[in-house]
């Protein structure tokens, strides 16, 4: 649990303001104590003024599906995903959610397209019939199980496992020169996870799975399995500005505006980016002896 603190919180703090001065929103430097509340950083108008540019270039650009309300995919993932521990284990774990799965992608440094021939392979349906869904409910920990436990260590959906069934779904696109239907299928996931987002780790596991999306076509143009006019990927650039909007509305879900500055609401994606900023206020909360709010 310290790990998801310190991945989420000094993410929020620290991480986020970086990558805000690395796009020029911010334009000073800072240091950003969460524990005391001092010295933090407020955005001024022309800082939003940006965020809002960025967010009408995303909006424009429409990088992920709309999020529906026919069929919910929680019937066919949330069995499978489960949450992290101290949680049971999901009902149906699959193949490529196993550990040794993931490590087998990441052995000796290599690319994970370079494991075409020899990376892990079984049933890969899921993202096939993942299609039919229009959006996802994404599992989480019923609250009176958990009833004083800090918002941050309520456990969350498991949802990193996703990145390694899109990279196999891809290679499978590759050994079967099949290609275009995974990058359909990936985008489509990708999609899914990001309408049905309620912590920061999800959307930005989602903006993981359109940059493989985008190296697979590339490597599949490359190789001569699809044509560059076959598939239209997100742009490596926009994905990176998504990211960098990301880190924004954590510093605008945390409070650190000039007051009397209007902000704008979040994407439907990046809904989960106030999570995370509720648990990192908790923690400092408890900290003063306040009581802590519930995610």
């Amino acid at each position: 649990m310290k790990q998801r603190w310190w991945m989420g919180c000094a993410g929020a703090g620290v991480v986020a303001l970086i990558g805000l001065a690395a796009m020029g929103v911010v334009r000073w430097r800072v240091h950003t104590y969460l524990d005391s509340g001092a010295h933090q950083p407020r955005l001024q108008a022309e800082d939003i003024a940006l965020i809002n540019d960025q967010i009408r270039r995303i909006d424009a650009a429409a990088p992920l599906e709309v999020c529906g309300s026919r069929r919910d995919a929680a019937e066919l993932l949330n069995p499978m995903i489960g949450l992290d521990a101290p949680s049971p284990p999901p009902s149906a774990s699959p193949w490529w959610a196993h550990p040794d799965v993931t490590a087998a992608l990441k052995r000796d440094g290599s690319k994970w397209w370079d494991r075409i021939a020899e990376g892990p392979r079984g049933d890969l349906s899921v993202t096939r019939e993942l299609l039919a869904y229009d959006h996802w409910t994404l599992p989480e920990a019923d609250p009176g199980v958990f009833p004083t436990m800090p918002g941050w260590e309520v456990p969350t959906a498991k949802v990193f496992s996703l990145q390694t069934l899109a990279k196999l779904r891809l290679l499978e696109g590759f050994r079967s020169a099949a290609l275009l239907p995974a990058l359909v299928e990936v985008r489509h996931l990708a999609s899914l996870l990001a309408c049905g987002s309620n912590r920061m780790y999800d959307p930005m596991v989602a903006l993981a799975l359109l940059t493989f999306e985008v190296e697979a076509y590339h490597q599949g143009v490359e190789r001569g399995l699809i044509g560059a006019g076959d598939w239209r990927p997100v742009p490596k650039s926009l994905i990176e500005e998504m990211r960098q909007l990301a880190w924004s509305f954590m510093i605008i879900e945390a409070g650190w505006v000039e007051p009397g500055v209007e902000t704008p609401k979040p994407p439907v994606w990046l809904r989960g980016a106030a999570g995370v900023v509720v648990e990192c206020g908790d923690r400092a909360r408890l900290r003063r002896g306040a009581p802590a709010r519930r995610v």
